[in-house]
């Protein structure tokens, strides 16, 4: 919640989703542009940007489909300290799955880029629908 990945220790973060029963670890952390997967079926993504540059802490070891924005390709480490560089794949930036009766999302965003607040408000109307088809 609000900012987790700001705070949260690797051991903590680790031992966190072992509670979840999701194999999800501590991944990289930099700011790259990340890409909408636009293969996930759980979420409507007609109101999220395509793509944006995030400074995330990512996530190690998320199923394909429930990355919902990850690294492409082309993505290179942005910094004003080090050159750019191609950014380690299959890591993600946010993530979103059911778990038991419920979902449970990660955003690993730092800064609060406005693509993100974007991402929490869909995921927000998400809820509010499921809550309401209860």
């Amino acid at each position: 919640m609000a900012s987790f990945s700001s705070f949260v220790t690797l051991d903590e973060m680790n031992n966190f989703w072992g509670k979840w029963e999701l194999g999800w670890k501590r991944g990289d952390y930099l700011r790259t542009d990340v890409h909408l997967n636009r293969g996930m079926a759980s979420i409507s993504l007609a109101n999220l940007p395509g793509s944006y540059s995030q400074k995330s802490l990512f996530l190690k070891n998320v199923v394909p489909g429930d990355s919902m924005y990850k690294p492409g390709a082309d993505s290179q480490l942005q910094s004003r300290v080090l050159p750019p560089e191609p950014v380690r794949q299959g890591q993600a930036a946010v993530a979103f799955t059911k778990v038991s009766q419920g979902w449970v999302g990660y955003i690993g965003d730092v800064n609060n880029e406005d693509g993100s607040q974007k991402v929490v408000m869909e995921v927000c109307r998400f809820a509010a629908d499921r809550a309401g088809s209860m």
